[in-house]
């Protein structure tokens, strides 16, 4: 395949890996990672505001422990460092069995990342807001400046509005957590929306499940 900045920049918001690029296009990474810093150079020189924009490049032997249990299930190639995101979290349920969507897109609601993954929680609340913090993690990695949270659990809502003190210790102890990587962010706030608003994170959870069923 012959690389053009378009392909990459595509395949990139796919939530292809460099890796993988390279792979598709039979290159090396290191030859991948050039051929980005070339298209950065030539937009600081024609588009300088819009050059700013970062992106993380890891390969997976490069990771961490924590940085390889955080991007579990992720495709997050295209998310870019200290910007504004919108994160898109919901979970599902099958049998006794919780998994977990998220979405990731910029501000003009522009497809960035996806992430799922099961869980081992024993509520739906837990497993919400084990899903909401994974989802600021991930924000905070990137060193996000601006995020909206959105997701369509009115009761799970109304604790993190303080409108409702925790039912038992384990949803204190979650909530606890949440909030103080919720006040780390410069800017931040939890928004909620319909289900149908919701559809595309939900759908990656219903997915996981599926998954999970068929391994």
């Amino acid at each position: 395949m012959l690389l053009s900045i378009d392909k990459v920049l595509a395949m990139l918001s796919e939530g292809k890996d460099i890796e993988k690029i390279a792979v598709s296009a039979g290159a090396d990474v290191k030859d991948v990672v050039e051929f980005i810093e070339e298209a950065r150079s030539l937009l600081m020189k024609y588009e300088p505001d819009k050059s700013r924009k970062k992106i993380v490049i890891k390969k997976k032997t490069e990771m961490s422990g924590d940085e390889i249990e955080l991007f579990a299930g992720a495709d997050l190639s295209a998310v870019p460092v200290e910007s504004s995101l919108k994160i898109f979290a919901a979970v599902f349920k099958k049998t006794d069995q919780y998994a977990s969507g998220i979405l990731i897109k910029d501000f003009s609601d522009t497809l960035l990342g996806k992430v799922h993954y099961s869980l081992t929680d024993n509520s739906e609340k837990e497993a919400l807001f084990s899903t909401m913090i994974k989802s600021m993690r991930i924000a905070s990695y990137f060193k996000t400046k601006s995020l909206r949270l959105y997701i369509d659990n009115s009761p799970v809502m109304r604790l993190v509005l303080g409108k409702d003190e925790p039912a038992d210790q384990r949803i204190a102890e979650l909530l606890t957590s949440f909030n103080e990587i919720y006040s780390s962010f410069p800017d931040a706030r939890v928004e909620i929306l319909s289900p149908s608003q919701n559809d595309g994170a939900k759908y990656l959870s219903q997915k996981r499940i599926k998954k999970d069923k068929n391994s």
